[in-house]
């Protein structure tokens, strides 16, 4: 079921231009908004965004903070808002949406 989503999600980002990245760091503040967006702001990387609506919105924080808090590194996949880099940081864009964590070690 997540695959056949994940397809169409796919699709959708690449008609947007934008590249799905995989960027590796620790993190170093959680900011929250009223409206329940949430902040992350890595080390090393731009800051990177995780909305309410997103279906895993608990978990990836709870995920996030304990990261934190640990001192561990967090292994994630966002949105650069580039079309042809895969770097984990771009100069036109300061939030990244969060769409999946992979690991934290």
């Amino acid at each position: 079921m997540k695959k056949a989503i994940l397809l169409p999600l796919l699709l959708l980002a690449g008609t947007a231009q934008a590249k799905f990245v995989t960027c590796t760091d620790e993190i170093d503040s959680i900011y929250m908004h009223s409206d329940g967006v949430a902040w992350i702001t890595p080390e090393q990387h731009e800051t990177i965004e995780l909305k309410p609506t997103h279906p895993d919105y608990y978990k990836n924080l709870g995920i996030l903070y304990s990261a934190m808090k640990l001192g561990k590194t967090v292994v994630y996949t966002s949105d650069n808002g580039e079309e042809n880099t895969n770097k984990c940081h771009d100069t036109d864009e300061t939030l990244f949406p969060l769409f999946n964590i992979l690991r934290v070690y």
